[in-house]
């Protein structure tokens, strides 16, 4: 299943087209044969999370014979992993002479297209209503003008991520469960204000140009979480999942809206509910591929929110928001 997972936490993952080896006929347009094309996908680090058992990706494949015009040998083909293996049912074949371009998405359960700019124009993937919410990490990638020279030798994809990850954590202030005099419980969380989702155009080599869709209300949020958190001083997400989110400016309307309760000297207060505008916690935007964490501290009835990270590029450091 795609859903609610994230393939990388870091920027790019690798993902291959093989050819298979055997002989193959002379003279142009002539099919190279046994020289099918094939997927493969291999980590290039090893902190990055393996694609499962039965996930999908789409593949757009243009071929272009010599002195010819292009045409689409593959459309939206849904390419899987059974068995530790890629396949895919409509199996085609390199030929001699002819240029190859090769586009990718995914997940495949998307409303993408491949679409050209006029007559002999370059294409782009086009991805349509896409949800957000789902915490679905979408990649594209894509590789042109590629010819078939014996001996065979693996093509490979690098998918990059087009939307940007965020993860918000919340912790008791460290002094003061040290000392016991402070603990914290998270009754409800919820973040809204930004889109939920929106249609992406994808040039090669490119992260996309995103028309995002209507804004998300305090009342249909765009992540909440009602499950109740006991917090610790070592900090953990407030969220199931890290957050996946179209790369945009942080705007004024972003709200985290935090509701909590804290115990101390033996008395618990009532339940408090803190809001921040994560436009003022010193990040203007998330960009694709990036990702950030926000932290922010209880201390009993105020709430310090910190200047979030920046990963894996840059660090924000110093300065701080109360939230009283």
């Amino acid at each position: 299943m795609w859903k609610n997972r994230n393939i990388s936490t870091t920027r790019t993952l690798a993902a291959g087209l093989l050819l298979l080896s055997g002989c193959s006929k002379s003279g142009a347009g002539t099919v190279a044969q046994d020289e099918a094309i094939g997927f493969s996908t291999n980590v290039a680090r090893s902190a990055v999370t393996e694609f499962a058992e039965k996930d999908r990706f789409a593949v757009w494949a243009r071929e272009t014979p010599a002195g010819g015009v292009p045409s689409l040998i593959l459309e939206q083909e849904s390419v899987t992993l059974e068995n530790g293996e890629w396949g895919y049912t409509n199996l085609r074949f390199w030929r001699n002479g002819a240029a190859y371009d090769f586009y990718a998405v995914y997940p495949y359960e998307l409303q993408s297209a491949l679409k050209v700019t006029g007559a002999g124009g370059s294409p782009y993937m086009e991805i349509t209503d896409f949800d957000a919410t789902q915490s679905a990490d979408l990649m594209a990638a894509e590789e042109t003008d590629l010819r078939y020279t014996p001996p065979a030798r693996p093509v490979t994809f690098v998918f990059r991520h087009l939307l940007a990850q965020v993860r918000i954590e919340g912790r008791v202030d460290p002094a003061l469960a040290a000392s016991g005099r402070v603990s914290a419980e998270i009754v409800s969380v919820k973040l809204f204000g930004m889109p939920k989702g929106g249609s992406c155009t994808v040039w090669p080599g490119e992260d996309g140009v995103w028309t995002p869709g209507e804004p998300t209300t305090a009342d249909a949020p765009f992540a909440e979480n009602t499950a109740g958190l006991k917090l610790t001083a070592s900090g953990q997400s407030v969220f199931t999942d890290d957050l996946l989110l179209l790369p945009q400016s942080v705007g004024e309307a972003f709200t985290l809206e935090i509701r909590y309760r804290y115990t101390e000297a033996g008395s618990t207060s009532d339940i408090l509910t803190k809001s921040v505008n994560l436009a003022e916690a010193g990040l203007a935007a998330w960009a694709a591929g990036g990702s950030y964490r926000y932290t922010f501290t209880i201390g009993g009835e105020y709430i310090l929110f910190e200047r979030p990270e920046v990963v894996p590029w840059i660090s924000a450091s110093g300065g701080s928001i109360t939230v009283e």
